[in-house]
This record gives structure tokens, sequence and C-alpha cells, in this order.
């Protein structure tokens, strides 16, 4: 029965993680002209570069952390810290004030990312669990756009960090309880076996296609909304929902695959979120056509179910055994890498160009991708023909 109560607190505290961290994220360029009168994009660019690269430096930390301290020891003590550093953002006076308090909350907030591995011990199936956090995340960002429109209403968007204190609150509450049940618990005893891994070939193979594939997805996502009512005339409330269009896809789609998908045809599924996502970046740039828009909205909302989704597996199933916490921390890292170089490359581009060349450079980028995919899947099919031979 613990085990059960003891998964649900874990995906809850996954949930309101994410919430917290996507509640703003498409709104940030009108939250800073809002709030700080600046407008320039190479500012959001800046602060989701900075922000991600604080993610990229804490995450390893973490990790070694939980190498001497146990999860439920951590949680309570980064919670606090989130808090005094949600509340540090919504009194912020200054500019930089607002950004060192963000880089102590993401700093913090970043101990929650252990909630993924530990989520997949003791599961039979590492699909379902994998389908099960995915759709967690959707459904996550699609409550958190619906709330980060309503708090864009507000005279002072900066409320949303007085409520993410609340939540952090509440997840401080989650921690110690978890703490507390968990002195019912055996530790089990962890295998100190650690096989070798082809280092160089994964970084050269999967680790390369999964960093292009999200610098991708990324490059398209700090101005879209923007992109949306200054290029397609939508309103605020239209761009935000258009926004959501692939969250609002997404999450009824990992439930079927969750039910249906066996696994092991990974390759397949990034092959096919590829070209889906070429469709799909032809349908958002016309914005003279409301149904090629949408409709490239609702293919994205494809792409971000099978890409991550086929990479999580991919990483996972081919892993040595011993491993599979170094190779997703390697995968985590590659992610991460790729939301500080999207923005920072997206805004940059904005500057120098106009709003569509995030989207022309991504389309370039998934071509590129596609075809080094292709290449690798010649290369892998050869390798199996040689060993038959």
């Amino acid at each position: 029965m613990f085990k059960d109560n003891r998964r649900v607190v874990l995906f809850t505290l996954a949930f309101l993680y994410i919430f917290g961290e996507s509640t703003l994220a498409p709104f940030y360029p009108q939250f800073f002209e809002k709030e700080f009168g600046v407008s320039s994009p190479h500012l959001t660019g800046a602060y989701l570069m900075v922000c991600r690269f604080a993610v990229v430096l804490s995450a390893p930390l973490w990790g070694i952390m939980s190498q001497k301290y146990k999860l439920t020891h951590m949680l309570p003590v980064a919670q606090i810290a989130a808090i005094v550093a949600a509340l540090g953002c919504y009194f912020s006076d200054s500019l930089w004030f607002f950004f060192g308090a963000s880089l102590l909350l993401v700093t913090a907030k970043c101990s929650a990312l252990l909630l993924y591995p530990e989520l997949l011990k003791g599961r039979s199936s590492r699909v379902q669990v994998i389908c099960n956090v995915h759709l967690l995340a959707n459904i996550a960002v699609l409550v958190a756009t619906v709330a980060g429109i309503w708090v864009m209403g507000l005279a002072s968007p900066r409320t949303a960090f007085l409520i993410a204190a609340g939540l952090e609150l509440m997840q401080l509450g989650l921690c110690l309880l978890l703490k507390e049940k968990s002195k019912e618990e055996k530790q089990e005893p962890t295998s100190a076996r650690s096989d070798s891994i082809p280092y160089k070939q994964w970084f050269a193979q999967t680790g390369s296609l999964l960093l292009m594939s999200y610098c991708a997805l990324q490059l398209i996502r700090p101005f879209f909304t923007k992109f949306i009512t200054d290029e397609a005339g939508l309103s605020l409330l239209q761009s935000g929902i258009c926004f959501l269009v692939p969250f609002a896809v997404a999450a009824p789609l990992l439930y079927l695959i969750g039910r249906t998908y066996k696994g092991g045809r990974y390759m397949m599924l990034i092959s096919v979120g590829l070209t889906v996502f070429v469709f799909s970046l032809l349908g958002q740039v016309a914005t003279g056509s409301q149904i090629l828009l949408w409709s490239g909205r609702v293919l994205m909302g494809i792409v971000t179910v099978l890409l991550p989704l086929a990479f999580d597996e991919k990483v996972f199933s081919e892993a040595a055994e011993g491993s599979s916490s170094k190779v997703y921390s390697w995968s985590f890292a590659l992610q991460n890498l790729a939301l500080i170089i999207a923005p920072l490359c997206s805004a940059l581009l904005v500057e120098w160009g106009s709003l569509y060349w995030p989207f022309y450079a991504s389309l370039i980028l998934t071509l590129v991708t596609l075809f080094k995919f292709t290449l690798y899947l010649q290369s892998e099919k050869n390798n199996v023909e040689e060993l038959t031979v």
C-alpha cells in the first residue's frame, strides 16, 4: 500500500514542478515588457539561457548528493529554498534582483528532476512509466498555459510568483509526508555494477541526434505567442490557446500510446516524428491561412509525443545494466543544453531578421537531423548485415 501511495505523491510532486515551471514560459516577452518596461527580445533569450544554464550546472550536483543523501531528505531542503526564491521574485524591485531570485528558484527546483528515475524503479513496464510521465508533463503544461493567460491579464503578472510560493509550500508538505512514510520502507541494495559504455559513439550517434532534435523543437517556442499576435493577428487569448493546442493533442495521444504501444519501435517513432515536424513547421509559418496554422499546431502535438517518448525509450533501452542513470544524465544534460542554445539563437534570429526566422532555422535543422538519422539507420543496417554474414 505504501508503494502505491508513494508513487501518487511522486507523480503529484512532478505535476506541481512542471506546472510551476511552465506557467509563464510562453509569455516572458510580454512579462518583461509589462513588469520592467523592457521589450528587447535578447533579454528574453538571455534570461531563459541563464536559467537553463543554472539547471545544467546544478543537476549533476543534485545527482552527486543523491548518492550520499536520500531523496526524501533533500527535497524538503530544496522546497524551503524554492519558497524563499519565489517570494524574492515577487518582491523584486529590479531586473537584476529578479534574475538572481530566478536562478535560486531553478537551482532549488532542479532537485525535482530526480523524481523521474525514482518513478522508474520497481516497475515492470518501462514504456508505461515513460508514457505516464510525458502524459503528466503535457497535462501540467496545458493547465499552466491556461493559468498563464489568466496571470498575464492581471494588473501585475508577477502575482504568479506569489502563487508559486504557495504551491511550493504545498509541495514542502508533500515532501515531509513522503519523508515520514518512507521510514516504513526497507532500503533496497543498489547494484554496484557499471558496464563500460562507448562514450564517443553514444554522443556521435544518439547524443547528437537528440541535441539537434530538441534544438529544432525549442527554437520556435520563446517567441511563438508574439509571432502569432504580431504576424497572424491573433489576440493574447487566441495566441495562448494556439500555443497549448499541441499539449491538448498530446495528452490523449500519450494515453492511447501508453495503452497500445508495447515498446521496441523507437527508431521508427523518431523517423516519423521528424517527418511530421517538417510538415508542422510549414503549416505554422503559413500565417495567411488559419487552417494551415492550426493544422500545423495539431501536427506539433504529435511531434511533442513521438520524439521525447522515442528518445527516452532509446536511452533507457540501450543503456547497459547498471549504467542507465548515468546515460540518462547525459540525455538530460543535452536536452537542457538545447534549451540554452535554442532561446539564445531564437532571440538573435528575431533581432537580426524577423519573427519568421526561428521557424526557418528550425525547418533547416530538422531536415539536416532527418538526413543524419537516415544515415544512422543505414549504418545500423549495414552493421547487422555484417554480423549475420
